[in-house]
C-alpha cells in the first residue's frame, strides 16, 4: 500500500525515539525560541551528548534525502501529496532492524550508534534500489 503523507516518517521516528527511553533532542534546530521548547532533558546536555544528538541528526537527514530523492524519482508526486512508498519504507526498517535500537536503555552512546549503523544499511539498501 502507497500513501502520500510527507508527516509520516517524521512523527514515526520522533515516536521511536521516545520508544528507546531516551529523549530526543534536536540540538540542530537555529531558532532559540524553538529550542527553549525542547524538553527539559534537552537544555543543558553535555558536550559529549550534544555531539552524539548532532551526529544523529546529520544520520536522519542523509536517510531522509536519499528516500525522498528515490522516492521523487518514481515520478508519482502529484499537485497536492508527495509520493511515499509505505511497502520499501517497511522492508528498508525491516532489514535494517533499526526496532533492535529500542531495545537500547543503558546507555545514550550506545543507543545513538546503534542508529547511525542501522540507517547506514538503510542507505545503503536506497542506494541499491535506485
Amino acid at each position: 500500500m502507497k500513501y502520500a503523507v510527507g508527516l509520516v516518517v517524521v512523527v514515526f521516528c520522533s515516536l521511536r525515539f521516545s520508544a528507546g527511553g531516551f529523549v530526543e533532542c534536536d540540538l540542530d534546530l537555529d531558532d532559540p525560541a524553538i529550542l527553549k521548547q525542547l524538553p527539559e532533558e534537552c537544555q543543558n546536555v553535555d558536550e559529549a551528548s550534544r555531539v552524539l544528538f548532532l551526529k544523529e541528526t546529520e544520520s536522519f537527514k542523509e536517510f531522509h534525502r536519499k528516500l525522498s530523492a528515490y522516492e521523487a524519482s518514481k515520478g508519482l508526486d502529484t499537485v497536492d501529496a508527495i509520493y511515499m512508498d509505505m511497502d520499501f519504507r517497511r522492508e528498508l526498517y525491516t532489514y535494517a532492524g533499526l526496532h533492535e535500537c529500542m531495545d537500547i536503555k543503558d546507555s545514550l552512546e550506545e543507543y545513538v550508534q546503534c542508529l547511525l549503523e542501522k540507517r547506514a544499511q538503510m542507505i545503503t539498501s536506497i542506494d541499491a534500489k535506485a
